[in-house]
């Protein structure tokens, strides 16, 4: 027989080998000689700490996570996102009375296109943002009503010291016989300013639709 017996877990040939879990726990191994039991899961998780989803036009877009000393480091995944016209993605940091950083941006990148073509490689140093796509020419640009997804890092945001982090976006491009690019991007804010939100912003026209996810990450 297999299957729960009271309040205990049992394995065809094995006996009873467990009794029952808490929410949030997992079956799983104690150890060589040991029955099966339930713990709490191994660490190093993503925890959802904001969903926001744009589902009318909008230029651009505030997220405050909220960023906390609870974490350090931070995923935020864009899905779906969908202009209405050519554009670039742009970010920038707030402050919690919602002055916004215009200034200290530093960034460089690289990318490759699917023809097998790379990119020109973006960088700016003392610029007003990042740019997610390394550029504003139409080589870069994403198209109207096409499709960009991807996600970034951010390291510290919320200690006063100079926010770090990575990104990694992929988009639709037919400037130059291109159907999708890559683009990889290392940035830093060279500002001892505390953050508590950020904004991602289409560099003109409008952001017709996006999901944006924001993780702490353990």
């Amino acid at each position: 027989m297999s299957g729960i017996v009271g309040s205990s877990h049992n394995i065809r040939g094995s006996g009873i080998v467990a009794k029952l879990g808490t929410d949030g726990q997992v079956f799983t191994s104690a150890g060589a000689g040991l029955k099966q039991g339930f713990e709490a899961a191994a660490g190093g998780a993503h925890t959802l700490l904001n969903t926001t989803t744009v589902s009318s036009a909008v230029a651009s877009v505030t997220i405050n996570p909220p960023f906390s000393s609870t974490y350090f480091s931070y995923l935020i995944r864009i899905e779906k996102f969908i202009p209405d016209t050519d554009c670039s993605i742009f970010l920038t940091f707030l402050e919690a009375d919602d002055s916004e950083t215009t200034t200290d941006y530093w960034w460089g990148g690289s990318g490759v296109t699917s023809n097998g073509g790379s990119l020109v490689t973006g960088h700016a140093s003392v610029a007003s943002e990042v740019n997610f796509m390394g550029g504003t020419n139409a080589s870069y640009l994403m198209e109207t009503a096409s499709l960009a997804s991807g996600y970034f890092t951010l390291y510290g945001p919320q200690t006063g010291t100079a926010t770090s982090g990575t990104a990694e976006l992929v988009w639709e491009n037919g400037a130059v016989s291109a159907r999708s690019h890559i683009h990889n991007v290392a940035f830093m804010v060279d500002d001892t300013t505390v953050f508590t939100q950020f904004k991602i912003a289409a560099n003109t026209g409008n952001i017709d639709s996006a999901v944006i996810k924001t993780y702490g990450v353990s």
